[in-house]
């Protein structure tokens, strides 16, 4: 049985839509979903809906609705 090795391994979200929905999901953001997000803005690779949703996650933030890792704690690991 041939398989890919490139298969196996599971892809990062491809979309902010996809990230977003994930942190909702776990009610926690990590930074490389944090750092997937802004590379996906610096490259431009967003629609309007992914700016809503953004927004919708930002308030999510301030409201302490989502945990988010803390960058000692990353440095750390």
């Amino acid at each position: 049985m041939n398989t890919d090795l490139d298969s196996l391994l599971v892809a990062p979200p491809s979309s902010i839509q996809e990230i977003v929905e994930q942190v909702f999901r776990s009610s926690f953001l990590s930074l490389d979903q944090e750092n997937r997000i802004n590379e996906l803005l610096f490259q431009r690779r967003y629609s309007e809906a992914d700016l809503e949703l953004l927004d919708c996650l930002s308030l999510a933030l301030l409201n302490h609705q989502i945990e988010t890792e803390k960058r000692s704690a990353a440095k750390a690991a």
